[in-house]
């Protein structure tokens, strides 16, 4: 968890039903349990829409080494009250002015591969 709430903003990547790839990065991104990531969307842009229709994600969590994670899993939007209050602590956190979340988007975890540098 340390890894991911140190090295905001994660990459969040999606596709569309025509489609059409998208990356968004999401400085809220943290670890819900074992199994599921969870984070506070703030606009409900395509990231969002492209879930809903589409819901497999893949998320890039990376240091400036190039030490890192590429979380693969299925998104989706969350309707659960604890999880809206915990995305809205997590961004209160960031300490930016920021609105509050428009959802919680939840991602079940099922592949998580490790990123390394290349070796120079």
């Amino acid at each position: 968890m340390d890894f991911i709430t140190n090295n905001r903003p994660a990459l969040v990547a999606t596709v569309s039903p025509e489609g059409i790839p998208n990356v968004a990065p999401k400085g809220s991104l943290t670890v819900l349990d074992e199994e599921r990531l969870m984070y506070a969307e703030l606009v409900e842009g395509r990231t969002s829409h492209n879930i809903a229709r589409h819901p497999e994600v893949a998320v890039v969590v990376q240091d400036r080494s190039g030490h890192g994670f590429q979380i693969k899993g299925r998104g989706h939007r969350d309707e659960n009250v604890a999880a809206y209050g915990s995305s809205c602590d997590v961004t209160s956190a960031i300490r930016m002015d920021l609105p509050p979340p428009q959802a919680v988007i939840v991602i079940h975890v099922t592949e998580v591969q490790m990123l390394e540098p290349p070796h120079q």
